[in-house]
Protein backbone atom coordinates (compact mmCIF):
# COMPACT_ATOMS: atom_id res chain seq x y z
CA UNK A 1 0.00 0.00 0.00
CA UNK A 2 2.08 3.35 -1.04
CA UNK A 3 0.29 5.24 1.73
CA UNK A 4 1.86 2.72 4.65
CA UNK A 5 5.28 4.12 2.95
CA UNK A 6 5.61 7.44 1.19
CA UNK A 7 3.20 8.91 4.06
CA UNK A 8 3.86 7.30 6.66
CA UNK A 9 4.19 10.25 9.20
CA UNK A 10 0.98 11.66 7.68
CA UNK A 11 -0.55 8.08 7.82
CA UNK A 12 0.70 7.92 11.75
CA UNK A 13 -1.02 11.20 12.73
CA UNK A 14 -3.88 10.12 10.89
CA UNK A 15 -4.24 7.15 12.28
CA UNK A 16 -3.44 8.17 15.98
CA UNK A 17 -5.90 10.99 15.67
CA UNK A 18 -8.47 8.37 14.61
CA UNK A 19 -7.51 5.98 17.66
CA UNK A 20 -8.29 9.09 19.72
CA UNK A 21 -11.43 10.41 18.43
CA UNK A 22 -12.25 6.18 18.38
CA UNK A 23 -11.76 6.42 22.18
CA UNK A 24 -13.69 9.26 22.94
CA UNK A 25 -16.53 6.99 21.49
CA UNK A 26 -16.29 9.50 18.01
CA UNK A 27 -17.56 7.65 14.99
CA UNK A 28 -14.41 8.66 13.06
CA UNK A 29 -13.14 6.18 10.39
CA UNK A 30 -9.58 7.06 7.70
CA UNK A 31 -9.61 5.88 4.37
CA UNK A 32 -6.46 5.81 1.78
CA UNK A 33 -6.63 5.64 -1.76
CA UNK A 34 -4.81 2.33 -3.07
CA UNK A 35 -3.73 1.75 -6.07
CA UNK A 36 -1.94 -2.01 -6.65
CA UNK A 37 1.57 -1.37 -8.62
CA UNK A 38 0.73 2.35 -8.70
CA UNK A 39 3.65 4.48 -8.77
CA UNK A 40 4.31 7.16 -5.99
CA UNK A 41 4.60 10.53 -7.33
CA UNK A 42 3.57 12.30 -10.65
CA UNK A 43 4.08 9.11 -12.41
CA UNK A 44 1.30 7.24 -14.53
CA UNK A 45 -1.08 6.87 -11.61
CA UNK A 46 -1.37 10.45 -10.29
CA UNK A 47 -0.91 11.27 -14.13
CA UNK A 48 -3.72 9.64 -15.39
CA UNK A 49 -6.20 10.55 -12.72
CA UNK A 50 -5.67 14.26 -13.26
CA UNK A 51 -5.64 13.72 -17.44
CA UNK A 52 -9.38 11.88 -16.67
CA UNK A 53 -10.42 14.67 -13.71
CA UNK A 54 -8.66 17.37 -14.82
CA UNK A 55 -6.84 17.73 -18.17
CA UNK A 56 -6.17 20.68 -18.57
CA UNK A 57 -3.84 21.16 -15.61
CA UNK A 58 -1.40 18.82 -17.23
CA UNK A 59 1.54 19.87 -19.05
CA UNK A 60 1.49 17.06 -21.31
CA UNK A 61 4.78 18.74 -22.59
CA UNK A 62 7.16 17.84 -19.72
CA UNK A 63 5.38 14.00 -19.24
CA UNK A 64 9.16 12.26 -18.73
CA UNK A 65 10.18 9.20 -16.52
CA UNK A 66 11.39 9.68 -13.46
CA UNK A 67 12.93 7.36 -10.37
CA UNK A 68 11.57 3.82 -10.87
CA UNK A 69 13.06 2.26 -8.41
CA UNK A 70 11.22 0.21 -6.02
CA UNK A 71 9.60 2.81 -3.14
CA UNK A 72 10.97 0.64 -0.40
CA UNK A 73 14.69 1.04 -1.72
CA UNK A 74 14.40 5.08 -1.54
CA UNK A 75 12.17 5.54 0.82
CA UNK A 76 14.62 6.87 3.75
CA UNK A 77 15.70 9.77 1.69
CA UNK A 78 12.46 10.51 0.38
CA UNK A 79 11.31 10.70 4.03
CA UNK A 80 14.27 12.85 5.15
CA UNK A 81 15.20 15.17 2.21
CA UNK A 82 11.77 15.36 0.21
CA UNK A 83 11.18 14.08 -3.63
CA UNK A 84 13.85 16.32 -5.08
CA UNK A 85 16.46 14.43 -2.92
CA UNK A 86 15.50 10.94 -5.56
CA UNK A 87 14.44 12.81 -8.40
CA UNK A 88 15.79 15.28 -10.35
CA UNK A 89 12.36 16.07 -12.49
CA UNK A 90 10.23 15.50 -9.22
CA UNK A 91 8.29 12.48 -10.91
CA UNK A 92 8.36 8.76 -9.24
CA UNK A 93 7.50 6.49 -11.80
CA UNK A 94 6.73 7.10 -15.69
CA UNK A 95 4.40 9.77 -16.59
CA UNK A 96 4.79 9.01 -20.11
CA UNK A 97 2.61 6.05 -20.38
CA UNK A 98 -0.58 7.51 -18.48
CA UNK A 99 -4.06 8.26 -20.36
CA UNK A 100 -7.04 9.51 -19.47
CA UNK A 101 -8.72 6.36 -19.92
CA UNK A 102 -6.88 4.55 -17.28
CA UNK A 103 -7.22 7.42 -15.17
CA UNK A 104 -11.19 7.10 -15.50
CA UNK A 105 -10.47 3.40 -15.09
CA UNK A 106 -8.38 4.08 -11.61
CA UNK A 107 -11.08 6.60 -10.87
CA UNK A 108 -13.94 3.80 -11.22
CA UNK A 109 -12.13 1.88 -8.79
CA UNK A 110 -10.83 3.95 -6.23
CA UNK A 111 -14.83 4.93 -6.03
CA UNK A 112 -15.87 1.63 -5.52
CA UNK A 113 -13.08 0.98 -2.70
CA UNK A 114 -14.63 4.37 -1.27
CA UNK A 115 -18.23 2.94 -1.38
CA UNK A 116 -17.14 -0.44 0.33
CA UNK A 117 -15.04 1.11 3.03
CA UNK A 118 -18.43 3.30 3.70
CA UNK A 119 -20.34 0.28 3.90
CA UNK A 120 -18.18 -1.50 6.01
CA UNK A 121 -17.10 1.29 8.35
CA UNK A 122 -19.74 4.04 8.29
CA UNK A 123 -22.95 2.30 9.74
Amino acid sequence: DWSSDVCSSDLEAVRSATNLLNSEQRNVANWWPHIDGGDAHAGNSETSLMLAIYPHAVRTEKLDIGNVQPINEILRELQTRGVQAVSTNGILGDSRTATAEHGERLLAMLIKDLQEFFHHHCK
